[in-house]
């Protein structure tokens, strides 16, 4: 959650410093809208491999047992 919210803080930032036209074609402000766009998914898979270890975890333990 913490991670989320330093994304929409981060592009929040961005916008409010755009002066012009031109601003909104910064490569600063492009980046946090692909990280905005991107970050659901990277979290997803962060979140599968973390899980998956601890049920790999757990079937070793239950096989020990």
């Amino acid at each position: 959650m913490l991670a989320g919210t330093v994304v929409y803080v981060n592009a929040g930032t961005h916008i409010a410093r755009i002066e012009s036209l031109s601003g909104i074609v910064s490569l600063p402000l492009l980046l946090s809208f692909a990280l905005l766009g991107i970050f659901p998914w990277i979290a997803r898979m962060i979140v599968k491999s973390l899980t998956g270890r601890v049920d790999d975890d757990r079937r070793t333990a239950e096989e020990q047992v």
